[in-house]
């Protein structure tokens, strides 16, 4: 059974410095529980941390992140969670869950604006990469990716970008830990004279499993001149378009808020369109399959 390890981490970095200055602070020290085949634990809701009573910092929690966790119908083995409370199964490799947590009150003093930065889900850490574009000022885009701030002078539009150039792994969302910058899809909008705290995570789900259609085993020997209904020749078809549409309810589940609607729509009317096909196939009598000649 594997082990898991727990950290709970403070998100330490410069509010002027994105690029190779971020750290993750230890609050306690990392735990270690198992083995076990099923874990659970509530991150406190905050930490204060500090060397001295006039030095006292208050953390709030920001997020799971959680690597190695068995796979399941909804959610992969590598994930992030915005709730407290974190119950994961063990698959066959050991659990890695950081609790992450934030100063209150931001990174420090300065001029407004949105701190941002581009958290792998799949690596489980922050990365250097260069994620977003600046839209209308495109001067700021520099500094948006190397000192992970954008001011908030005059609205702008921060565009994640599609994937991160070293990994490959493609944008999953946005997720505001602090204040308020309206998000929709890639772009989160900064808005004049707001102040907001954003990562963008990005995440490579494994490859979805192939759907199978078990053909039953009485089929298996029938002269096919003897399926002059259809089956399972010119079912076929129909067939794979009604597992498309399940699987595309599936994929749905991985999307952000605003594309799962649109998207579980889509899949719906996949599923009812080729179930009434296939129903309407059943109850017709159809010519033999190309190249059998009929029996007798």
């Amino acid at each position: 059974m594997p082990i898991v390890h727990t950290r709970y981490v403070e998100y330490g970095r410069s509010r002027h410095r994105r690029h190779t200055t971020r750290t993750a602070i230890d609050l306690i020290p990392p735990l270690t529980n198992g083995p076990t085949t099923h874990y659970e634990d509530s991150a406190p809701p905050e930490f204060l941390a500090g060397s001295s009573p006039g030095h006292i910092t208050l953390l709030r929690f920001a997020f799971w992140s959680v690597i190695g966790a068995r796979r399941t119908e909804d959610r992969d083995s590598a994930f992030v969670q915005t709730d407290r409370r974190l119950a994961v199964d063990a698959g066959t490799t050991e659990i890695h869950a950081t609790a992450w947590y934030l100063p209150e009150g931001g990174s420090g003093d300065g001029p407004l604006g949105v701190v941002i930065d581009a958290f792998d889900v799949n690596a489980g850490g922050f990365v250097d990469d260069d994620f977003v574009d600046v839209d209308p000022d495109g001067g700021l885009t520099f500094a948006a990716n190397d000192d992970g701030f954008v001011p908030s002078a005059s609205q702008e539009h921060v565009m994640a970008y599609r994937e991160l150039a070293a990994s490959g792994r493609p944008f999953e969302s946005w997720h505001v830990v602090e204040g308020t910058a309206p998000v929709t899809y890639q772009d989160l909008t900064v808005e004049a004279g707001g102040s907001a705290i954003a990562f963008a995570f990005y995440h490579s789900f494994p490859a979805m499993p192939r759907a199978r259609v078990d053909i039953p085993s009485e089929w298996h020997d029938v002269d096919p001149r003897d399926l002059y209904d259809g089956r399972p020749g010119p079912m076929d078809p129909l067939i794979s378009q009604f597992v498309a549409g399940l699987q595309l309810a599936r994929i749905a589940k991985r999307l952000t808020p605003e594309l799962q609607a649109p998207v579980l729509k889509l899949a719906a009317k996949q599923i009812t369109t080729s179930a009434q096909a296939i129903a309407e196939q059943l109850q017709k009598p159809l010519a033999p399959p190309p190249g059998i000649p009929p029996k007798g």
